[in-house]
């Protein structure tokens, strides 16, 4: 699923093979537009270019001064960056989406507990996923854990969600 220029929203068909109800594709829905709500794009330019800027600061520095196996450091500070910060960075973007993404389903009168079998399916239909640490999203554990929490602080549903009929 992308978001794309226009505020239209492109869902895979291979979206549609995991997210098995109208509650689960609203979670995923719901995921996209927090992403938007929260800025989560501009704020991921901005990070990435204050990182590049620093690491071009670091290999001047680093070339003035003579310093010797300067690719290597440079590899070396370019990972760490990565991995310290612009990793962690997009994981509480997406985080941060999850929850806004329950709210506005629990808001439409989705069932929010749905955006947990969601993330169940996900996890299924994966085919294996990198360790937290070097992924710039969530493991599925921790979202389901993270969403199960958010459920038990969500009021009752405003409204009730709309029918979805095939045609």
């Amino acid at each position: 699923m992308h978001l794309l220029p226009g505020g239209k929203i492109g869902v895979y068909t291979g979206l549609l093979d995991v997210a098995k109800t109208p509650d689960q594709l609203s979670a995923v829905i719901g995921h996209e537009i927090g992403h938007v709500m929260a800025n989560h794009g501009g704020e991921r330019v901005s990070s990435s270019m204050a990182a590049n800027g620093a690491l071009q600061v670091a290999n001047i520095a680093l070339g003035a001064s003579g310093t010797a196996n300067q690719d290597m450091i440079m590899a070396g500070l370019g990972l760490g960056v990565n991995v310290g910060v612009l990793l962690p960075f997009s994981r509480t973007h997406e985080s941060e989406s999850d929850l806004i993404g329950l709210q506005l389903m629990n808001d439409a009168g989705f069932d929010p507990a749905q955006s947990v079998e969601l993330w169940k399916n996900m996890a299924k239909a994966s085919k294996g996923a990198p360790p937290e640490f070097f992924s710039s999203h969530p493991s599925h554990t921790t979202r389901i854990s993270d969403l199960q929490a958010a459920i038990k602080q969500l009021p009752p549903p405003r409204n009730k969600a709309p029918v979805c009929v095939k045609p």
